[in-house]
């Protein structure tokens, strides 16, 4: 699989993609790509959660230098 966030001004847009699980217990991992203003590096956002004994929730967020335009 390929991911490309939108090119060039992309500043409001959001490129997603995740995964769940199906079943009686619930949990996501998630990838968002967050639009930049031209010359910035897109950012990349990502949040696991899952569905245990007790519920567990994490998030990141890195700046993807080598996406700079």
């Amino acid at each position: 699989m390929k991911l490309k966030p939108v090119p060039g001004n992309s500043a409001g847009t959001v490129t997603a993609y995740y995964l769940s699980s199906q079943g009686p217990t619930h949990n996501e991992i998630d990838f968002d790509f967050l639009g930049i203003l031209s010359g910035d590096s897109y950012i990349l956002h990502s949040n696991l959660s899952l569905s245990l004994s007790l519920s567990l929730s994490l998030s990141l967020s890195v700046s993807l230098l080598f996406w700079a335009k």
